[in-house]
Formats: C-alpha cells, structure tokens, sequence
C-alpha cells in the first residue's frame, strides 16, 4: 500500500516543534524564547494544512485524512495559538 506522508505534515510539524520546545526548556530556560517556538509551530503547523489540503487520502492503515479531519486539526491548532498567545502575560 501506498501512504501519503505529506497528508500528516501538520501532526509532523507539530511534533518535531514539541521535541525542540522540550530539548529548549532543558537547555535553557527563557520563557519568550518558549512563546516564540510555540507560536511558530503552531503558525508553521497551520501553513502545512495548505500541503497537507492537496494530499487527502489515507495516511497510514489507520489514519484517513481528509478535510474533516483538517478542519478540526486547524481549529485546535487555532484555539492552541489563541490560547498561548492570552497565557503568556500570566
């Protein structure tokens, strides 16, 4: 069977910022620096859904991606950006 990776670059892109926000907090401890990488993967994240919009299909045997599933991935992507962007003053 043939997969699709480029259909879950958003959940790639956002993993990989997770990886370097958790590598960032242990290396040094900065917390603009830790808003700006939030920020950006979800910004990065939410430009990928333009890739990831051309390439529906069927991911992997148990992941079908289509644009349902996109449209809930940007809205929590929003909401996620939105809620970062309000913590951070706290």
């Amino acid at each position: 069977m043939n997969f699709d990776l480029l259909a879950i670059l958003p959940i790639m892109v956002v993993s990989a910022g997770l990886v370097s926000l958790m590598l960032l907090i242990g290396f040094v401890r900065h917390h603009l620096l830790s808003q700006i990488v939030t920020i950006g993967t979800f910004f990065l994240a939410l430009l990928s859904m333009l890739i990831a919009s051309e390439h529906q299909g069927m991911a992997t045997n148990l992941l079908n991606i289509n644009l349902y599933s996109l449209t809930y991935q940007s809205l929590m992507l929003g909401a996620g950006t939105v809620l970062s962007l309000m913590a951070y003053p706290h």
